[in-house]
């Protein structure tokens, strides 16, 4: 007995799967985003370089929130 439409299945699973990963991305980029701003709120200012030194970035499905200030870490360690 042959099975019929396994292609076509596997087509859909495809297309879901993209789509699931898309989404997750912009989520991931916007989440990203919230928690930067968070973030923002509890840093000190002083000269306004850390503040302004705040970043998100995206590699593949890996989000990253930071500062780039040299300083940054000192302050992190103190809050």
């Amino acid at each position: 007995m042959a099975v019929e439409g396994v292609g076509d299945v596997l087509g859909r699973l495809e297309a879901l799967n993209k789509r699931i990963l898309n989404a997750t991305k912009a989520n991931m980029k916007s989440v990203s985003k919230a928690l930067l701003e968070d973030a923002k709120t509890r840093v000190p200012i002083d000269t306004g370089e850390l503040i302004r030194s705040g970043y998100t970035r995206q590699v593949g499905h890996t989000s990253f929130v930071g500062f780039t200030a040299p300083h940054a870490a000192k302050v992190h360690e103190r809050l």
